[in-house]
Parts: C-alpha cells; sequence; structure tokens
C-alpha cells in the first residue's frame, strides 16, 4: 500500500521537488488517485486478502484471480473473482503479486503481459523476487508504460546489482525485501516462535503453522 500510494501520488518527485525550492511541481498536477481504479490480485493468501481488504477501502475495484480460492468465496468477500488474469490486463490499473516462486510462475510477468497492460498501469511484487521478468520490465517502463510504474520489494538477484538499468528508473520504487519488517512484527515473530516450540513440545502445534509437513512426518513429528 505505501509503495502504491508512493507511485500514484508522486511522493518521492513531491518530496524531491521542495527539498530543490520546486514548489510550482504541484502545478504539474502529475499525481492520480486509488479511488475509481481497478486493481487485479494475483494469489488471495493471508497477504492477498490483506491488501484487498485495504485497497477496498479506498474505492479501488478489487479483481481476483487464484485456483485455490473458490469463485463465490472471493465473491462474498466483495471481490470480483477472474477466470484469465492476462485477458483482464488490458483493464487493470494495478497489478499486485502474491504468489510462491515455482518454476511455473518463474518470469510469470514479462514483455508480452507488460505489452497487454495500460500504459499507465502499475506492477508491484512484495511477494518474490524472479516473478517479473525485470529485463522486460525495465524495458516497458522507459517505453510504452513510462507514465506507469512498479513497486518492487523483492528482486531476482539480493542484494541486486544497482548497475542494471531498472535503477535509474524515476517510475520505480524499491525497498529492500522489507515489506513484512516492523518494529511490530519483529517483536511478533519472537513471541510466536516461542509460542510454537512450547506447543510443539505439548504436541499440540497448529497445522496450518507447518509449512515443511514431510520433513516432519521424516522425523516422525507429523501433525
Amino acid at each position: 500500500m505505501a509503495m502504491m500510494m508512493a507511485l500514484t501520488k508522486k511522493i518521492i518527485p513531491g518530496d524531491r521537488a521542495v527539498r530543490d525550492g520546486n514548489w510550482g511541481y504541484r502545478n504539474m498536477v502529475q499525481t492520480s488517485e486509488l479511488s475509481g481504479k481497478t486493481l487485479l490480485l494475483l494469489g488471495m493468501g493471508r497477504i492477498g486478502r490483506e491488501v484487498a481488504q485495504r485497497c477496498a477501502a479506498f474505492g479501488t475495484t478489487v479483481q481476483v484471480f487464484d485456483p485455490f480460492v473458490d469463485a463465490d468465496t472471493i465473491r462474498d468477500a466483495g471481490y470480483q473473482p477472474v477466470e484469465d488474469w492476462r485477458a483482464a490486463l488490458d483493464s487493470v490499473d494495478f497489478l499486485s503479486l502474491h504468489l510462491p516462486l515455482t518454476p511455473e510462475s518463474l518470469g510469470l510477468i514479462g514483455a508480452e503481459e507488460l505489452a497487454a497492460m495500460k500504459p499507465t498501469a502499475i506492477v508491484m511484487n512484495a511477494a518474490r523476487g524472479g516473478l517479473i521478468d525485470e529485463d522486460a520490465l525495465c524495458d516497458a517502463l522507459q517505453g510504452r508504460m513510462a507514465a506507469g510504474g512498479a513497486g518492487l520489494d523483492c528482486l531476482a538477484s539480493e542484494p541486486p546489482n544497482t548497475d542494471h538499468t531498472l535503477f535509474s528508473l524515476p517510475n520505480v520504487v524499491f525497498s529492500p525485501h522489507s515489506a513484512a519488517l516492523s518494529a511490530e512484527s519483529t517483536r511478533s515473530m519472537g513471541v510466536v516462535s516461542a509460542q510454537n516450540v512450547l506447543a510443539g513440545l505439548k504436541g499440540q502445534l497448529n497445522p496450518t503453522l507447518i509449512f515443511n509437513r514431510c520433513q516432519l512426518d521424516e522425523t516422525g513429528h507429523g501433525v
């Protein structure tokens, strides 16, 4: 959400303009709103649901593609299910990725997908590096999508090689894979980790918290 707001409201260039004494920057009217726009979520897991809820509060129409979530569940949450996400790309203003990185999702957003999007569209990736073809994204943001942008919390190589042209583009906002990191979340992770250790010792570990069940099964600690 921070990156979406930064890109739509031009927070970074606006800040720079004020520091440079360019108060007239405001008269260029380059900013836009979230209200009335359309967001396409690829993936509606825990994080995707949180993003959908917050975008809807800003008056954004939320579309969702997730083959693991029933269409009625998406509708009941107040969002629009999408069967063919690629066919929907030409109508969305924001594309937000909430997917794991797998052989199937590697380079999922490439030149073809970017060419199908609006010239003003904004692509967001706070999931996993590698979901977006960064060379294709760089070309698009220098060309037909120059009026659009990208918010990238994760990259194919971390830390990245900042010699890549992508890092010189003014319509890209980066963060060091830190979208989930805050003083509050760090404290919460410590507390939850301790609670899970105690629950595991008591044989009361919540199965929904287990991501590597095969390893637990192999060591005789299946849940």
